[in-house]
């Protein structure tokens, strides 16, 4: 491997290790967050009632500050960037934010009247059950202005190349979930009304994570809206069918909640415990590598730098199939222990443990297609091709509906995971297939090689833990919870070990990648640490 390759391969990693490592704090705080409310309210009603009240905002948090303001900010304000043009760049920054600040406003009043009709639409709920939900969807609406502001604020920050300020925002807004969640339903009594006020304020925090480094970056607002701007054409060009195709994802998990809906009570808490997990290497590494390359390939095909543009594609895929491939196979291995470890305990019942642990196992199928969807989305949008992607989402949509009708009928709420993960895997072949027709050879070889010695190092790794988990609990005390954390901890330690280590042996250059950033992170330390 070239050297620039090496060094080109090391930035990607060192800047992702900052966001995954902010992300991982942030996605356990979500962690602690279910677990608490499962431990105290239960997997029934109230639970069910939440988490479809809590799609609504999530779903626009998911489209809007993670995926389509800033993606189609980016490209438009970082050339302003690059190009020395900083005051047309703040103009056009400024025209974008304030409408956003009317859209929002206007958006959150509308969502507030008509709760009861998205109620009706998203879920087949009746009596009590439908009318909290109308209830608690109708707090949590309040967070979604300040979650529009937050899309703006990020994409500021990422042109300047600062991925720090929305992974700090991601740990404060579960944290001061968390925090004030406890507070309002257990010390006022608002019972778990408490967390949807709590998600109000953690959207406030994130929002505010991001004004400091803005304001440092030297980032002028000016109150004007100037719909002339060449900059504000072009991000509404980009902004639509990025809104359209990013959606896609999150509406795919409204349709599974719809169908889970008609289920038994606890099935929806049953999904999104089992979509938390699975989101997590989604989010954690698939979402950091995808936002931490999006700049430097919007900039290198801006550029016309193509060859670099090709790289930066295939080192993310690469690293993406070294992590992904082995956290989905050990989550299957070890759906059990792991759902146990965290969830069995106060209300969270044996039946719950089976229903969960099932639904993870298909979720998990999923994963290694919902990361490289995100990667290769970008891939087009940092070629300001909008449209392709847009097209491919919705079909992938319509399959997940199509299959979602067939699925429920025969496996119930397993059917409606399996129906999400088949949709992923699809959304993933078809995005890689046009990609490569627009862009001619883009690696492929590299990216199919890197794959299937990820399998195989997988497949090593589960030939390593799943002997031993069963041995565990056939010759140990598998009861309490300690001993569930110790098993878990165990088998996690041991399944990353013998994965390396098969990487080593199999010669895989993505294992060269983090050995080689983690070196020079403990060289600089240890340098500091002598000088003082």
């Amino acid at each position: 491997m070239s050297e620039a390759k090496k060094k080109h391969g090391q930035s990607l990693f060192a800047a992702t290790s900052i966001m995954a490592a902010l992300s991982l704090v942030a996605s356990l705080l979500g962690f602690v967050r279910n677990i608490i409310m499962t431990t105290i309210f239960g997997m029934g009603v109230e639970l069910d009632s939440y988490y479809a009240a809590f799609r609504i905002p999530d779903f626009l948090y998911m489209i809007l500050v993670g995926g389509a303001l800033s993606s189609a900010f980016i490209p438009v304000f970082g050339v302003y960037i690059t190009t020395g043009e900083e005051e047309k760049g703040y103009k056009m920054a400024s025209t974008v934010l304030n409408l956003v600040l009317v859209f929002a406003t206007v958006f959150c009043l509308i969502g507030e009247i008509f709760t009861p009709q998205l109620i009706e639409l998203t879920t087949r709920f009746a009596g009590e059950k439908f009318d909290l939900t109308v209830r608690l969807t109708r707090i949590m609406f309040c967070q979604c202005f300040f979650m529009c502001l937050t899309g703006v604020a990020m994409g500021i920050c990422m042109s300047y190349k600062n991925f720090v300020p929305s992974s700090v925002g991601g740990v404060l807004y579960n944290l001061s979930i968390i925090v004030f969640g406890l507070l309002f339903s257990q010390v006022f009594d608002l019972g778990i009304a408490g967390f949807s006020i709590s998600v109000v304020c953690g959207a406030v925090f994130n929002l505010l994570a991001h004004v400091r480094p803005i304001r440092r970056e030297g980032f002028k607002y000016y109150p004007i809206i100037d719909m002339k701007h060449d900059g504000v054409h072009k991000f509404f060009k980009l902004f639509w069918p990025m809104l359209l195709g990013i959606s896609v994802t999150q509406l795919n998990l409204l349709v599974n909640q719809y169908f889970a809906s008609g289920l038994e009570d606890s099935t929806i808490a049953a999904m999104s415990n089992a979509q938390t997990i699975m989101e997590l290497p989604i989010n954690l590494f698939g979402g950091s590598i995808a936002v931490a390359i999006f700049p430097t390939m919007a900039e290198h095909f801006a550029k016309g730098q193509i060859d670099d543009y090709k790289k930066d594609l295939s080192v993310s895929m690469r690293a993406t199939f070294f992590l992904a491939i082995p956290i989905s196979a050990g989550l299957i291995a070890l759906r059990v222990p792991l759902v146990r470890a965290m969830y069995y305990q106060g209300n969270f019942t044996n039946e719950n443990l089976e229903l969960v642990s099932s639904l993870l196992m298909f979720y998990s199928l999923g994963i290694l297609g919902y990361c490289c969807r995100l990667i290769l989305s970008r891939g087009f949008y940092s070629a300001e091709d909008t449209k392709t992607p847009v097209r491919i989402n919705i079909t992938i949509l319509t399959l997940n509906i199509v299959l979602s009708m067939i699925f429920v009928n025969f496996w119930g709420a397993k059917g409606l995971a399996l129906a999400y993960a088949t949709a992923g895997f699809f959304s993933m072949g078809l995005l890689f297939t046009f990609l490569r027709r627009k862009m001619g050879t883009i690696r492929g070889k590299e990216m199919i090689i890197s794959a299937i010695k990820s399998v195989i190092a997988a497949g090593i790794m589960c030939v390593v833990i799943v002997p031993l988990r069963y041995g565990m609990e056939s010759f140990m005390q598998t009861d309490g919870k300690i001993y569930h954390i110790i098993q878990l901890g165990v088998l996690f330690v041991i399944g990353v070990v013998s994965y390396f280590v098969a990487a080593y042996f199999l010669k895989m250059q993505e294992l060269k990648m983090v050995l080689d950033m983690a070196k020079r992170k403990f060289g600089r330390r240890k340098k500091k640490t002598e000088q003082n």
